[in-house]
């Protein structure tokens, strides 16, 4: 019986091995009989049959590994005939039905990666780094990941996201131990470096390029990315000759004509066109072009895409429009774009590149490009939405910025006043505007939230703190930065939950209602005007916006940036000041007004001032040099960071008592070498005493940590301190008894209460500047913290004036002018009474944003109550 036993269990055994056996031959035929089949459709048709047979059949648990590979055995096959968009329709049609059923990671992890292969070849990269970062755990990285990371960071340099590409790669170097041997090292390496030249950050490129230097000489694929980076980035400082050598040094190792067409040889084209040598791009391009209808006629990448856009550019610079615009369609058929954004689901980065190139030359051929110039401004807002990351961010501001020029041009030659304030005012602080609008989101979430998205922010400033104060060669480093890329990583994802949960949130925080010209006109008083510049790469435009009228006028780039130059440089000259240097600074001074004032025939009383890149104290402008007159003498300037910041709504809070908070450490740490401001403590005693009650502190009091504890409260801030401006960076400072604070550290703070911060201090309204975003200095810090007004200064002032001044300009405020008038006054009492007409002494004090009067808020409040209890006497009798 044991022996019959033994018969069933050996013929059970071989039955089962018989039909595995019979399943893989049946199997193995499908498969072949679906790789010899030569039309697309059937094929795709075939292999749907394959997977529904594997399912019902149970052999899908089996075999799932060879039947992913399978998948991508075929799709590649497509893809070397040259048919991409096949390739991406087996591979997807593969994802829909199967993925929900594989349970082996591998074979999971590498038809994700497949999929958003195809989906970056089809310009699908949104979609692509949708599948990759729901792939990825952030926290938890396997070597499995590694491959997958490679291709989110080229599709984050893709996108433009480059700040996420230099983070991720930075994260999967980390999990490897940053070990040179391993294959995926000079891999994400590459893409860390091309988006550090993307960024335009040589020195990082230079440093970078030098770990993998003696790595990239064993394969020939990675010499190639390693000397196209160079190329590039060389190309962007202009060292065009250097660019060259590189590309052509980059075209030895490519390993297939494509490559060599479409990297290197288009890079050289570029080059060409940049020192103006069109015929020569031309013919180069031309070669390119017919090399790739010889070998791959049907390629539809973007570098095509480039390639056509290349080309059109050529011809619309040696002025062809025709020919021009014949290759730039080409371009944006390669990428699928139809005319309209509604229908488009491609790459906007790519779009956007090509699209801007476009209202270039419409603009130079007199074109009426409204729709064009539109369909861009529609894409920067879309991307804006899209980026994370504020270096990203910060970029594609600087890289559109000679977009609106172009299209404020076109709406000057237009005449068309209404879309021209649209797009200065899309031109500038529109980050600035974007975080306010961030913060009027977050008065709708609920405590619990509010403190976790409080908590992971506070831990990112902590954490950039670090890692600031950290050398690059210290073991710690590297551990700070990948808990910073990790805590970023968490925080994105907490916010993209808030926008999926909360529509209110998502509405409030990406609403893109801008005001329009007649609601500003509306909103100005009969006595203001407001005057807004744009400086851009051909021209400065300037515009007048009254109660009753507007004015666009067009200024001599040259001259506006040689004569202001000069106008800052002697308006901040430190003593001693000889006649012969006041006149001087006259002439300048007088040149400069006749250049962008005068012609705008301002009428007399209120000015608010929008500036683009330089900061102009306007007040010190002189109007007639005979008789040492200055604009402050009729005119009251404030200025703002644009319209739509200054005239958006928002919420006042009403302070009857404790209005003032006013600090004067007068003494600081002997660390940070700074002088004693002996004096400001009495100026800020009578301040309190005569004009606005509150809390004062003084030397040993005035420290940070008081400071951060009770800024939050008060309507009034006051600061008689040390300030030191960073004009690289956002290192910007100003100082305590004890310590200092710099700007991540007041980011913490959270949206203030204050209506107006006061900073008595050097350099508050200096900073580096970001083009299309303006000066980020700490005066820009505090309204990001929703504080309308600040007091700031643009030099190194001296301090018996700026007491004087100080102290002069409260006593007006406390009289109940508005702020900007107050601060007029105080300036012609300072010019009448002390001697120096200098502008160092005096103009350096300027007045950023809100500039009506600081009991008006008190006295609405005061009457609204007043009105509710006359209401309730004559309802009681």
């Amino acid at each position: 019986m044991l022996i019959c036993y033994y018969k069933y269990i050996l013929g059970t055994i071989f039955i089962l091995i018989s039909f595995s056996i019979y399943a893989q031959e049946k199997m193995k035929k499908e498969q072949d009989k679906i790789t010899k089949i030569a039309v697309f459709d059937e094929r795709r048709k075939a292999l749907l049959r394959f997977y529904r047979d594997c399912l019902e059949n149970q052999n899908f648990d089996k075999n799932q590994a060879q039947i992913v590979d399978f998948v991508i055995k075929i799709s590649t096959q497509q893809e070397l005939e040259g048919n991409q968009v096949q390739a991406f329709f087996l591979v997807q049609d593969a994802y829909q039905n199967l993925s929900k059923f594989i349970t082996d990671p591998e074979s999971n992890k590498q038809l994700v990666y497949y999929l958003s292969y195809y989906l970056m070849l089809v310009h699908e990269q949104k979609q692509a780094i949708k599948l990759l970062t729901e792939s990825i755990h952030p926290q938890k990285i396997t070597a499995l990941d590694i491959g997958s990371i490679i291709l989110l960071t080229k599709l984050y340099n893709q996108s433009g996201r480059f700040q996420e590409s230099i983070d991720w790669s930075e994260k999967a170097l980390f999990f490897l131990n940053y070990d040179k041997k391993n294959k995926n090292f000079i891999g994400l390496m590459t893409n860390k470096i091309n988006a550090y030249v993307e960024l335009n950050n040589h020195i990082e490129v230079l440093k970078n390029s030098q770990k993998i230097s003696q790595l990239v000489g064993s394969n020939p694929f990675f010499s190639s990315h390693y000397y196209t980076n160079l190329g590039l980035s060389f190309r962007n400082q202009q060292k065009y000759d250097e660019a060259i050598r590189y590309f052509s040094k980059s075209r030895r190792y490519q390993q297939d004509e494509e490559s060599k067409l479409l990297v290197d040889d288009l890079n050289i084209a570029k080059v060409y066109q940049l020192k103006g040598a069109f015929e020569k791009s031309i013919k180069l391009c031309d070669k390119i072009i017919e090399n790739l209808n010889r070998i791959n006629p049907n390629l539809r990448s973007i570098e095509v895409s480039s390639l056509y856009q290349t080309q059109a550019n050529n011809y619309y610079q040696l002025n062809d429009f025709l020919k021009g615009e014949a290759y730039h369609s080409k371009a944006l058929r390669i990428l699928n774009f139809k005319g309209t954004l509604r229908t488009f689901h491609g790459n906007y980065t790519l779009l956007l590149d090509v699209i801007l190139e476009k209202v270039k030359y419409l603009t130079k051929f007199g074109k009426n490009g409204i729709t064009t110039i539109y369909q861009a401004d529609s894409l920067i807002d879309i991307m804006r939405q899209e980026h994370t990351e504020l270096g990203s961010k910060l970029f594609w501001r600087e890289h559109t910025h000679n977009f609106y020029e172009n299209a404020i041009e076109t709406c000057f030659k237009l005449k068309n006043h209404n879309t021209a304030f649209y797009f200065m005012e899309k031109s500038r602080a529109i980050l600035l505007l974007d975080a306010l609008k961030d913060l009027d989101a977050k008065k709708i979430l609920s405590e619990e939230k509010l403190s976790q998205e409080q908590s992971l922010r506070y831990k990112i400033i902590g954490l950039q703190n670090q890692l600031e104060n950290t050398p690059e060669s210290d073991k710690n480093y590297t551990k700070i930065y990948q808990q910073l890329i990790n805590v970023k990583e968490v925080y994105n994802g907490f916010v993209q939950s808030l926008e999926k949960t909360n529509n209110e949130y998502y509405q409030l925080k990406y609403q893109n209602r801008y005001i329009s010209l007649s609601y500003l006109r509306s909103g100005l008083k009969s006595n203001q005007s407001f005057v807004e510049y744009f400086v851009g790469e051909k021209a400065v435009y300037a515009f007048l916006v009254t109660a009753k009228d507007t004015r666009m006028i067009k200024i001599n780039l040259t001259q506006f940036q040689s004569i202001s130059k000069q106008f800052l440089l002697l308006s901040a000259r430190k003593p001693p000041h000889t006649s012969t240097q006041l006149h001087e600074f006259y002439r300048v001074s007088n040149q400069l007004y006749q250049l962008i004032f005068a012609p705008l025939n301002i009428p007399l009383g209120r000015v608010i001032i929008s500036q683009d890149n330089y900061f102009l104290p306007f007040s010190s402008l002189v109007t007639n040099i005979q008789q040492k007159k200055y604009l402050i003498e009729d005119y009251a300037f404030s200025y703002s960071y644009s319209a739509n910041i200054l005239f958006r709504d928002r919420v006042t809070y009403p302070s009857f008592n404790n209005s003032l908070l006013g600090f004067a450490p007068v003494h600081f740490n002997i660390s940070h070498k700074l002088n004693s401001l002996d004096g400001s403590e009495n100026v800020l005693k009578g301040i309190e005493e005569k004009y606005f009650s509150g809390k004062v502190f003084f030397e040993q009091q005035a420290t940070k940590q008081i400071f951060i504890k009770n800024a939050p409260n008060f309507q009034i801030i006051q600061l008689f301190t040390h300030g030191k401006a960073d004009t690289i960076s956002d290192k910007s400072k100003i100082y305590f008894y004890d310590d200092a604070l710099d700007m991540r550290e007041l980011y913490q703070l959270g949206k203030l209460k204050a209506d107006l911060v006061v900073l008595s201090a050097c350099e508050t309204n200096l900073g580096s500047n970001a083009t299309g975003e303006g000066i980020m200095s700490f005066a820009r810090g505090f309204a990001y913290l929703g504080v309308p007004s600040t007091i700031s200064t643009l030099w190194r002032v001296n301090n018996q004036s700026t007491y004087q001044l100080t102290e002069s300009f409260y006593k007006y405020l406390d009289d109940g002018y508005e702020k900007d008038i107050a601060l007029q006054k105080a300036q012609q009492d300072y010019l009448k009474t002390s001697g120096y007409q200098f502008p160092y002494y005096w103009s350096g004090m300027v007045l950023v944003g809100d500039s009506n009067n600081m009991k008006e808020y008190s006295h609405f409040f005061i009457l609204i109550i007043i009105i509710v209890l006359c209401t309730l006497i004559l309802y009681l009798t």
